[in-house]
């Protein structure tokens, strides 16, 4: 072999030598790399429509578990309803039954005091107010009503010092045993 052959193309003209006298070699280094090129091409969208399908199944997997998790919580809700209804029945039952075995025209009123108040005012042992829409008045508490005992402490006999520090001292949930006692509205009013 010369030495030409062996050494390095150096200028444009040899390679545009090479190019005029390999044409087909040129066409077939063309068509190679424009198959490359597509081949990449199609590699590149197989990847995507795999990634497309990937994010497709997932979205699937998360719309089945956004649909679950929502019927989750609807049955949550329903149970919790219904678990409230329950409850609130047995409190009924509950409640008759007591007032049953009360003594006469007794009844309990039970409620939750607003902001440490009752909503109602007391002179001795008889109701002397009853403040509209408080939680005494929404519970049933009338003007007029006798306290019997207050969560579950006689106040027939107290003064009316005592039955205020004890209805003071009452943290939250009140129940108060009461007899309505109109002969007693004499006593509140002047």
């Amino acid at each position: 072999m010369s030495s030409s052959n062996s050494a390095p193309l150096q200028s444009d003209e040899e390679f545009e030598l090479i190019d005029n006298m390999f044409p087909s070699a040129k066409k077939l280094i063309s068509a190679v790399e424009k198959v490359s090129v597509e081949e990449e091409e199609i590699q590149l969208i197989e990847t995507a429509s795999k990634d497309s399908l990937q994010v497709s199944s997932r979205q699937e997997e998360v719309e089945e578990n956004v649909s679950g998790e929502t019927e989750i919580q609807r049955l949550r809700d329903e149970l919790a309803c219904k678990a409230a209804e329950k409850l609130e029945n047995e409190i009924k039952m509950l409640k008759k039954k007591a007032e049953e075995s009360l003594p006469s025209g007794a009844r309990i009123i039970c409620f939750r005091k607003v902001d440490g108040k009752f909503g109602a005012s007391h002179k001795g042992n008889c109701i002397a107010k009853v403040v509209d829409g408080g939680p005494a008045d929404l519970a049933g508490l009338m003007k007029g009503d006798q306290l019997i005992s207050i969560n579950g402490i006689n106040v027939e006999a107290l003064p009316t010092d005592t039955i205020t520090k004890l209805s003071e001292d009452v943290k939250d949930d009140v129940t108060l045993l009461v007899r309505f006692n109109p002969a007693r509205l004499a006593d509140i009013d002047p």
